[in-house]
């Protein structure tokens, strides 16, 4: 009786991650890719996703964030090449973190143009990271990373969503100075979202122009 109850309690779990695994795969065109559940935060390792494990509970919104973990991997195994990312990318610093976080925009607006659910899984997940980073409580730009500002505002030009709530507050603390500093910059990266390479000689451009320029590495 026990090991039924134990049964009956473990399957929908089990069936959530086999359902997003097989979704993370048809996204990413990656049918031998390698899912595995692990009490760790997500992330990509070759040819491996690595993704948290599920609680036994497996609330709504706990489904929305994975989901949209999983997403998020899916799209970076589809539309992006890390060889080219990795040439143009800064070496170190502010403009590193700013890079990567323009690119992972990109990904996510590529993924919310065609998918709906996408979109909103995403938005989930950055909801959940932003809260446990604890964005809601900074109260001066000084706390609030530039990076971070950057890539939501980014996102925001890209797809239209604003930033999760969690990190609203923080990101308009540097939206009226990142604007003035970046003119038509946003415009650019939307007119170059289906071409890395464009994509990322534009997020260049930005970096200098917010003053990160000296944190870059040779063209």
């Amino acid at each position: 009786m026990a090991l039924d109850r134990l049964r009956g309690v473990d399957e929908p779990v089990e069936a959530f991650r086999r359902v997003t695994a097989a979704a993370l795969r048809a996204i990413a065109h990656r049918p031998e890719m390698n899912v595995v559940f692990v009490p760790d935060a997500p992330a990509l390792r070759g040819d491996e996703a690595r993704l948290p494990q599920p609680s036994r509970a497996l609330t709504a919104g706990e489904v929305s964030v994975l989901r949209g973990e999983a997403d998020a991997i899916a799209l970076k195994l589809r539309h992006h090449d890390a060889k080219l990312h990795a040439r143009l990318r800064p070496a170190a610093g502010p403009a590193q973190a700013l890079y990567d976080g323009v690119e992972q925009a990109r990904l996510e607006a590529l993924g919310a143009q065609h998918m709906a659910g996408v979109e909103d899984n995403i938005a989930a997940a950055l909801e959940e990271r932003y809260r446990l980073r604890g964005f809601s409580r900074l109260a001066s730009r000084e706390e609030v990373p530039l990076a971070d500002a950057v890539a939501l505002l980014a996102r925001e030009a890209l797809t239209g969503a604003l930033p999760p709530p969690s990190a609203r507050k923080a990101v308009d603390l540097w939206r009226s100075w990142i604007e003035s500093k970046l003119g038509r910059g946003f415009s650019e990266l939307k007119a170059s979202l289906k071409d890395q390479a464009n994509y990322a000689q534009n997020v260049r451009r930005l970096i200098h122009e917010l003053g990160l320029g000296d944190s870059t590495s040779p063209e």
